[in-house]
This record gives structure tokens, sequence and C-alpha cells, in this order.
């Protein structure tokens, strides 16, 4: 058996933020006008504006302070003949419809060591988010490490650099608990063999207002 060490570290590219200045609804102060009364005083008419004001804020998006899946986890023991799972937690402050996406660096558990015919220096993984939301039950979503890479040609909602269009949508969530990136992967597979290293892996996660 050969044992290798998997880490895992997530980068945080700062989400999106989008925020307007609100302006608050005020009627105009009354206004006094006057007219002239031939041969007597000033006599004075009350006059009063009504004048509405409207403003709007958008969408903003982000993790909540100490609240972005931060962390590096060491997966114990030989996966090449053991399971494995880890759960990174969340909380974000997303004030209305949101976006997040995820992007591997190596697209699995990358090792710099070379690998000959019949050896692998690349271990494949899953990654899967659950979102806790404002209503409504959790939004989730998955997709295999590979397909999270940014060269992949596969389809994965999750893939990519969040935006107003891209990324895995979801509704409000502001300061819930509950939310995860999740990590795992049955024993490898073969039908090669790992070779000997440390194994490692990046995800870069990001969040955005959605459109």
């Amino acid at each position: 058996m050969t044992r290798v060490t998997g880490i895992f570290g997530k980068r945080l590219a700062g989400g999106a933020l989008v925020a307007l200045a609100l302006g608050a609804a005020m009627p105009a102060a009354a206004q006094t006008a006057y007219y002239p009364v031939p041969g007597g005083p000033q006599t004075p008419i009350s006059i009063t504006l009504a004048i509405p004001v409207r403003a709007s804020i958008g969408g903003s998006c982000n993790f909540a302070t100490a609240g972005a899946p931060n962390g590096t986890y060491n997966i114990p023991g030989f996966i090449d003949v053991n399971s494995w799972t880890n759960d990174f937690t969340m909380q974000l402050v997303c004030t209305g419809p949101s976006r997040m996406a995820i992007v591997s660096t190596n697209g699995g558990l990358l090792s710099s060591a070379s690998a000959t015919t019949g050896y692998a220096n690349l271990a494949p993984y899953d990654v899967a988010v659950n979102i806790v939301q404002g209503s409504g039950g959790p939004t989730t979503g998955n997709c295999p490490a590979a397909n999270l890479k940014s060269s992949s040609a596969a389809a994965c909602t999750l893939r990519g650099t969040a935006s107003p269009t891209v990324g895995l949508p979801f509704g409000a969530s502001v300061n819930l608990n509950g939310s995860y990136v999740r990590v795992s992967a049955p024993a490898f597979p073969g039908p090669d063999i790992l070779v000997a290293g440390s194994y490692t892996d990046t995800l870069t996660i990001t969040v955005s207002p959605a459109s």
C-alpha cells in the first residue's frame, strides 16, 4: 500500500459586493403663499406639496465575518484503501438571490511525483455544497473535482468565478448556520497504483449577487 496525504486549502476570492445608496422618501416641507387683498392685510394660504422620492438597494453577497469555508484538511490513512470525507462550514451574508462558484486548481488530489505506466499521481474526489436559505429547504450542488478545473469542458453548475450569471443559484441567506462545502471520495479505485508522495488540491470559492 502507498501512504499518501491529501491537503485541502481554500483561497477566498473576494465576493462581489454591490450596494446602491438609499434615499429615504419624504414629503417636501409645507410652503406658504400669499396674495394681496386690495385695501386690506395680506392673507396667508398654506399649500402642502407631496413629492415622492423613490430609491432602491441592490443585492449584496459575501461571507460573514469568520464565516468563509477556510481551513486545511489532512486525510488520515491510505486513500487507496479507505474512503474519506470532510466538511468546511461557512456562513453567508447574501441579502437576495445569489450564486456560488468553485474552481479546483488541480482537478483532483495531485502529487508532484511523476507517474510511469501502471501508476497514477492524481486521485479523484467529489465536492458538494449545502447552502441554508432564509426560506424553503437548502440549495445543494455537487461535482467531481475534475469538472471544477477551469479548463474542464464537462458540465458543472458550480464551476467558475461567481457572477450575476455564473454559479449555483440560491436564495437569501443572512448569518444562518448549517451551510458547508464537503469534500469526499471512496477508496481510490485504480486500476493504476498511486505513487508515493503528498497529494494536494486547492479550492477557490466565490459568491456574487445574481441578476
